[in-house]
Parts: structure tokens; C-alpha cells; sequence
């Protein structure tokens, strides 16, 4: 490819010069006059041997010799046959493996030292048997693109791969050696166990990319890498390569030294697979007392780097000792085990083995895997992945590590409570006390520190015993007779509990707590079609216990209450209020939707922007503080309304209020009812507005409005009556040719198509649907976000019908509108931006794609009376 250029381009050339050398095109530049010298080089992927550079465009005549010369000679770069003749005899290996190697040929590699890399792939390659069933080797050259030379099972013997080998050429380029291996890793065609899978990796320098997640995802993927620097290597990114193992680190001066060293790396990587597996037997630890309990028990065991190999025959031993206690089968107690260290390795799931001896076998066969400490990660895979069985049957995982997790545990640990899991935490020398905890749900009771491995055998008795006593805790049953008869309220609801059980809340005020859900209910008639009920109990993480329409009748909601336990842990409401809202399977208008929020405590995290957003879902917040409360965080659980806040000095003070709670849920379905058809279907008129000049284009009119709280209920009727006023040039209805037709989206931090293009066949039926229009009054101003959403939901009538969008906003969005704006200008929409108030004048112009004529800036609401003339012939021209 020969390419032509007089200056520096308006864009990146990098990537694509990449993905040509990638794809083994050989790329010269030539610049003229005001070229820029390193683009030059981007684009032939820093080869200064395929640019030129002239002064103005008459010296392409006095070098076009030297051009031509160059392009016919490039092709005929010699490719060396090669022999491994140079490097010593090796010992061959009697072992089958999949054996891949990955080459570094970046234009740092000369071509004599590619020469090298390729005699020292054939000389390792020499070693072993090569065929389909026995040793098959595969090979990827990399620089800034990859490029797969031969895969494994690609060359059925020895003397095929070493002519594959010997006409390869080097790349040149740049060193991407974190894309390399994830390239390796997604095309290497490897067998599955027991095959081992080696990779050996040969590099000259540091890469441009990062290692560290294409090496954990190969080590998750049971493949063994080898990491060999040459020259300019960075010592700590080849450990990343290794997943920190210094043993299969190996580090050359330059590529010389390959022929003093390649018998100390070919015996590596012969010796590698063979590494014993240790059988487990636990007679070194105690006889432990049987567990006649039936349950799921899953251990989630580090075996990183920093656990030996010694170590972790302890750690064996203890799962084996522990199982021993239980009657292992499909029916009774079901075994499960996942490894880690950077990745995870499932080395049997619950119900895999249908008897002890059969588990113990898999165990002893299990090697520890080496590489670093990803605790969180673990946690997620195991949640995923253990097929648990369901209630009532307990969930048991036990954890076991040695060293403090590279990543955090918590969103892991809080999804395992959430899914009922008891989790304990074994922690083994340098571990982290809160991080145990944390893995725990700050369970101090589940926890249990050793000093080192051999403390295993001192503790196990106390680990079983906690472990075969847990489940056995007692659910109490709830019934409402401490509390006094309630008064039937007989209005139809959607009626939604969060409830904090964090650890502040005894498990006695609890089941007080129980006993006020049961009664607060028992007032309404619960079925399918009358009063639904959800529950959702919240700490630092969220448990849904029922969702609305989950229970039929009361007897079955009461059924749910008395099995469930209160969770333990902090108290983030906020987080409670907001997943709440996302799950609870409110029914439409006009059923009223009623939450009553209990805690006994301070949030650790806000709760303003979930009440609003609440607010503005129409849900009606109630508020309940016990004891230690914060009564300015109950008041902004209700959006300031004082008279749905409730203050008890304790537990024990619920009883009386139930029936208020009852009666003012009651009477607020009734006001709630009366407000939404008296304050917030405002009709609109347009006689506020002057009359507008009529227009007989006929267009797609497309409204995107701001309703988030800052507009105001009386502005946002100002705005309806714009929108009214401005439809009124224009004649609505659905014929193609002649009619304009009009949709309207209302966004805050969400988004609501209130009508689509053509869903109104004239103007009556649209100023009926604005007049009934609720003000959203949400707590953010996701103008991208909406015109994201406008883009992909209006129905835009295809050319040459114009396609008009307004935008009206009062402040600066809370994202970007960049990205969408550009995509709707690429729609062939025209965007109008109309900013009141608190606007940003760059971002008015961002979404008009930079178009001054197109963006209106008014002082406040009052002034687009004013200003609609203008809008309305502005928007007439297009």
C-alpha cells in the first residue's frame, strides 16, 4: 500500500495502521510539503525505511526512482530457512501437552534475532512427539496486531510445523503483548483436561497495553505461561504474564544468550505438567463429632501463589475431615469445591458426587493453581455457578485464604446474603480481619482467624461445629395478638414494606417488626385484584421478600413473614428506597401505591434522589423511626411531608400506632385520588400565548421536555401551553403529504414517551393528552440520556418530510449531549434548543450541532410568551 498525503489528517491514523500490519499489508507514506514526520511513521507502523518525505509536489519527479525501487525490492526481503543447528541438543520430553508459543515481532526484533526466535521454537518443538494425539504445538507472532502463524492441530508432524516455522516473517510494529494473549486465549484450539496446556511467551520490551486481565483469564482457563524477556523486558509485566510465578520467569540479556539458556527453559516446560498431586488423607487432623443435618456445603479455597504446596495439602485434608461428618449423597448433604487465585476454577459443584468416597477422590486429585489473591471474584463465580438446591434447604459456603484480596469482597458477599448463602470466613496468617468480616456480612461469629495452616488442626473441631449449628437457628412464627384489632380499611392498593434488619435491630424487635407487617395488612383485603403486599428487608444489602402479587391471600403473605430472618449488617436505606422502586411490580393508575419505610437507625448513604425519584413514580412514602432515628432523614424519606413521619422511642411503642398507620395510609389513597385529578391534570390553554402565524409545511414535530424538579409545577405548565400554542400553526393529522405530526418526550432522570408521532390524528386528541400530562419533577437532568432515548423511539417518517426536534430545558444536563446530538444531526433531524433560566449556552449549541440560528436563551418562563413568534417561524423554516 502506497499512501499519498500533503499535511497532518484531521484524525487518528494508529489503530487502522495497526489492523493493516495485522493484516500483512506493507504500508509506504509518502508526505509532501506540510506532512507530519511521526504520522508518517504511525502509518507504516514505525518503519523509517518505507517513508518519504518531499519538500513540494515537482520533487516526486526526482524521487520516484528511489519509490519504485523500494516497493519491488520489499517484497523479496529474504525468509530464512531454519535449523536449529545453532543451539545445543536437547533432552526430549516423553510427555503430550498442547504446547503454544507467542512471539514478539515488533520492529525492536531484527530480522537475525527473529531468525533466532524461530530456531529456538523449533528446537523446543524438537523435543517432543509431534501429532494429533500426542504433542501439538501452535504458534501467533504479535506486534501492535496478531497474527495466528499455525494452530494446535494444525500440523500433523514435526516436519510440517518446521516449514511452517521457517517461512514466517517477521511483523514489525509496535509491542501489544496484553492483546496478544487475549488473542491466544480466544483462538488457541486447546483439549481439554487432562491435557496440559502450556503457553510460552518471547518478548524484547514492555508492552503498550496491559497484561494483567489476558493473563488471569488464561490462568482461569488452566493454562500454564511461561514468560521469556529478552534485552529491554520489564521484569514486574513478566511476572503478570506468569501470574506471579518467579519459576516460570526466565530472563535473557539478549538473543544471543537464547543457545546458553534454552535447555533450562525446554526442561521447564517438560517438567511443568508433571508436578505431584498430592493424595489427601485426614489422619493428621482429629475425629470429629457426626452432623446429622441435611445441607448444601460449598468451600471456596485460596490457592494463590502465597499458599504452598504444602500448605495447601493442610487445606484438603481440612475440606475432607469436615465432609467426613456429614452423609454425603444426592438427597442428603451435597458437596461442592471452587479454587482461586486470580481466576477461578470449579473443581466440583454441589451434587457432582453422589457419595463421600467418590468426592474424596476429586479432592486428593485436585494441585493448587498458583498466581495472585481475587477473593470478590471468586465469591461472584461461586454465587453463579453452585447449583444450589431450594429452600428450606440451608446453603453453607465456606471460605478459606491466606492474604488479603486484590479486589473488594463486599458486592460480592452482600449478593451471596441476598441469595440466602451463610457464608464463614477462614482467614490463614496474613488475612485481613475486616475484610473477613466483610465476606461475613460482618458476622463476628462466622469468622475464625488462624495464626498459620497447622492452627487447622487445633480449630477444625470448633469450625464444624459452628457450621453443622447454624442452620439449626430458630425461625420464630409470627402472629398478631400482641397487637390490638385493627380498623378495615377497604380501599385496593399496592401496599410495599422496607423494612431495616441491619444489626442495630434485635432479632426480638424484629420479630416485633414481623408481627406490625402481619397487622398493618390483616386491615386490608389481600388478592390478586384487591390489596397486594411486597416486603423487601434491607442492611447494607438488599433482600426482596415478596413482591406485589406474589401471594394470593393473606394466609399465604403471613406464611412468607414467619420464615423470614432478620439479615444483620449495616444500614444503607437509601440503596433499600432505590432498589425498591426498580423491583416492586406496581400495577398503572389509578391504583394507589403505598410504601412504608421502618428503620431503627441513621442511613450510611443518602436518601434524597431515591425519594424523589419515588416522588415522581407516584409512590406515597411513609416513614417510620424507631429509637436512634434521624428525623430530618425520615422528613426526606417522605419528600417533607410531616404528616407521613412516624417517631417511636422504641420497639415496643409500635403497637400503638398500627392503626394510625392503617388510617392515614388510608385516608392518603383517598387525598392522594382527589390531588391527581384536581392539581395534576391542569388543562392547558393557549390563550396565555399570543396567536402564531400558521405554517404549512408539514413536518414531524418532535418535543423533548425538561420536567426535572428545578422547572417547577407552574412552569411546567407554562411549558405545556407553549407546546399547545406552537402545534396550533400547524395542521395535525396523519396524512403524509399534507399533515404535521407531533410526539412529545418528557424526561428528568428518566424518560417518558408521553406520545409518539402519528399517535394523535389531530390536534384535539394532542391538546388533551398535554392537558393530562403529569409533571415529573425528578431529582436530575439526563438531557443525553433523553435525547439518546428520542433518537431511538421516535417514528420518524422517511424523506423528504422534515424532521423537526425542540428541545426545552432549564439548567446544564447531568451527562453529555454530544454523542446523541451528532447521531440525530446524522438522522437528518433539525434540532431546536430552547435553554431558560440557569442554561448552559454550549451545551444549547452542542445539541444543535453548533447551529447559532437554532438556539433560543431566555431569561425565565415567562419570556417564552414572548419569544414564540420567533420560535414558531424558526421552526416553520426548518
Amino acid at each position: 500500500m502506497i499512501v499519498l498525503t500533503d499535511g497532518q489528517s484531521g484524525d487518528s491514523v494508529v489503530a487502522s495502521a495497526q489492523a493493516l500490519a495485522a493484516d500483512q499489508v506493507t504500508v509506504f507514506a509518502i508526505g509532501v510539503g506540510s506532512f507530519d514526520h511521526s504520522e508518517l511513521l504511525q502509518i507504516t507502523n514505525n518503519n523509517q525505511g518505507r517513508v518519504f518525505e518531499l519538500a513540494d509536489f515537482s520533487a516526486i519527479a526526482q524521487n520516484i526512482n528511489r519509490i519504485a525501487g523500494a516497493v519491488c525490492i520489499e517484497p523479496t526481503q529474504a525468509v530464512t530457512t531454519v535449523a536449529p543447528t545453532a543451539l545445543p541438543t536437547l533432552e526430549p520430553c516423553d510427555l503430550s501437552l498442547d504446547l503454544f508459543f507467542v512471539l514478539d515481532g515488533s520492529g525492536s526484533v531484527g530480522f537475525a534475532d527473529f531468525d533466532m526466535v524461530k530456531q529456538f521454537v523449533v528446537a523446543v518443538v524438537s523435543t517432543f512427539t509431534i501429532s494429533l494425539t500426542d504433542t501439538r504445538v501452535g504458534v501467533l507472532q504479535y506486534s501492535d496486531g496478531s497474527t495466528l502463524e499455525c494452530n494446535l492441530g494444525d500440523h500433523p508432524d514435526e516436519s510440517s510445523f518446521v516449514s511452517a516455522v521457517s517461512g514466517m516473517a517477521r511483523q514489525g510494529g509496535g509491542t501489544r503483548t496484553g492483546r496478544a494473549l487475549e488473542f491466544a486465549r480466544l483462538m488457541a484450539a486447546w483439549r481439554p483436561a487432562p491435557v496440559p496446556r502450556i503457553m510460552i511467551v518471547l518478548t524484547d520490551g514492555q508492552s503498550f497495553d496491559s497484561v494483567v486481565a489476558s493473563a488471569q483469564a488464561l490462568a482461569a482457563d488452566q493454562v500454564t505461561v511461561f514468560a521469556i524477556g529478552v534485552g529491554s523486558f520489564d521484569h514486574s509485566e513478566l511476572l503478570q504474564i506468569t501470574n506471579n510465578n518467579q519459576g516460570r520467569v526466565f530472563e535473557l540479556a539478549d538473543f544471543s544468550a537464547i543457545a546458553q539458556n534454552i535447555n533450562r527453559i525446554a526442561g521447564a516446560v517438560c517438567i511443568e505438567p508433571t508436578q505431584a498431586v498430592t493424595t489427601v488423607a485426614p489422619t493428621a487432623l482429629p475425629t470429629l463429632e457426626p452432623c446429622d443435618l441435611s445441607l448444601d456445603l460449598f468451600f471456596v479455597l485460596d490457592g494463590s501463589g502465597s499458599v504452598s504446596v504444602a500448605d495447601f495439602d493442610m487445606v484438603k485434608q481440612f475440606v475432607v475431615a469436615v465432609v467426613s461428618t456429614f452423609t454425603i449423597s444426592l438427597t442428603d448433604t451435597r458437596v461442592g469445591v471452587l479454587q482461586y487465585s486470580d481466576g477461578s476454577t470449579l473443581e466440583c459443584n454441589l451434587g457432582d458426587h453422589p457419595d463421600e468416597s467418590s468426592f474424596v477422590s476429586a479432592v486428593s486429585g485436585m494441585a493448587r493453581q498458583g498466581g495472585g489473591t481475587r477473593t470478590g471474584r471468586a465469591l461472584e463465580f461461586a454465587r453463579l455457578m453452585a447449583a444450589w438446591r431450594p429452600a428450606p434447604v440451608p446453603r453453607i459456603m465456606i471460605v478459606l485464604t491466606d492474604g488479603q484480596s486484590f479486589d473488594s469482597v463486599v458486592a460480592s458477599a452482600q449478593a451471596l446474603a441476598a441469595d440466602q448463602v451463610t457464608v464463614f470466613a477462614i482467614g490463614v496468617g496474613s488475612f485481613d480481619h475486616s475484610e473477613l468480616l466483610q465476606i461475613t456480612n460482618n458476622n463476628q461469629g462466622r469468622v475464625f482467624e488462624l495464626a498459620d495452616f497447622s492452627a487447622i488442626a487445633q480449630n477444625i473441631n470448633r469450625i464444624a461445629g459452628a457450621v453443622c449449628i447454624e442452620p439449626t437457628q430458630a425461625v420464630t412464627t409470627v402472629a398478631p395478638t400482641a397487637l390490638p384489632t385493627v380498623e378495615p380499611c377497604d380501599e385496593s392498593v399496592d401496599l410495599f414494606f422496607v423494612l431495616d434488619g441491619s444489626g442495630s435491630v434485635s432479632i426480638a424487635d424484629f420479630d416485633i417488626v414481623k408481627e406490625f407487617v402481619v397487622a398493618v395488612v390483616s386491615g386490608f383485603t389481600i388478592s390478586l385484584t384487591e390489596t397486594r403486599v411486597g416486603v423487601l428487608q434491607y442492611s447494607h444489602f438488599n433482600t426482596l421478600g415478596c413482591n406485589l402479587g406474589d401471594h394470593p391471600d393473606w394466609s399465604s403473605f403471613v406464611n412468607s413473614m414467619n420464615t423470614m430472618t432478620r439479615q444483620d449488617g449495616g444500614t444503607n436505606t437509601g440503596a433499600a428506597l432505590e432498589f425498591a422502586r426498580q423491583r416492586a411490580a406496581w400495577r398503572a393508575a389509578p391504583v394507589p401505591r403505598i410504601m412504608i419505610v421502618l428503620t431503627d437507625g441513621k442511613s450510611s448513604d443518602g436518601v434524597v434522589a431515591p425519594s424523589m425519584a419515588l416522588d415522581a413514580d407516584q409512590v406515597t412514602v411513609f416513614a417510620i423511626g424507631v429509637g436512634s432515628f434521624d428525623s430530618s432523614e425520615l422528613l426526606q424519606i417522605t419528600n417533607y411531608n410531616q404528616d407521613r413521619v412516624f417517631e417511636l422511642t422504641d420497639f415496643n411503642a409500635i403497637a400503638q400506632i398500627t392503626n394510625r398507620i392503617i388510617q392515614a395510609a388510608c385516608m392518603n389513597i383517598d387525598s392522594a385520588t382527589t390531588q391527581e385529578t384536581t392539581t395534576m391534570q391542569t388543562t392547558t390553554a393557549a390563550i396565555l400565548f399570543p396567536t402564531v402565524e400558521p405554517c404549512d409545511v408539514s413536518s414531524d414535530l418532535f418535543f423533548v421536555l425538561d420536567g426535572s424538579g428545578s422547572v417547577g409545577h407552574s412552569n411546567f405548565n407554562t411549558v405545556k401551553q407553549f407546546v399547545v400554542t406552537l402545534v396550533s400553526a400547524f395542521t395535525i393529522g396523519l396524512n403524509d403529504v399534507t399533515d404535521t405530526r407531533v410526539g412529545v418526550i418528557q424526561y428528568s432522570s428518566g424518560n417518558a414517551l408521553e406520545c409518539n408521532l402519528g399517535d394523535h390524528p389531530d390536534e384535539s386528541s394532542f391538546v388533551t393528552a398535554i392537558n393530562t400530562m403529569t409533571y415529573q419533577d425528578g431529582y436530575s437532568t439526563k438531557t443525553g440520556a433523553a435525547l439518546q432515548f428520542a433518537s431511538q423511539s421516535a417514528a420518524w417518517r422517511p424523506a423528504p418530510i422534515p424532521r423537526i426536534m425542540i428541545v426545552l430545558t432549564d439548567g446544564m444536563a447531568h451527562d453529555s449531549v454530544v454523542a446523541p446530538s451528532q447521531a440525530l444531526a446524522a438522522d437528518q433531524v433539525n434540532v431546536f434548543a430552547i435553554g431558560v433560566g440557569n442554561f448552559d449556552r454550549p451545551e444549547l449549541l452542542q445539541i444543535t450541532n453548533n447551529n447559532p440560528g437554532r438556539v433560543f436563551e431566555l431569561a425565565d418562563f415567562d419570556a417564552i410568551r414572548d419569544k414564540i413568534n420567533d420560535i414558531a417561524l424558526a421552526v416553520c423554516m426548518g
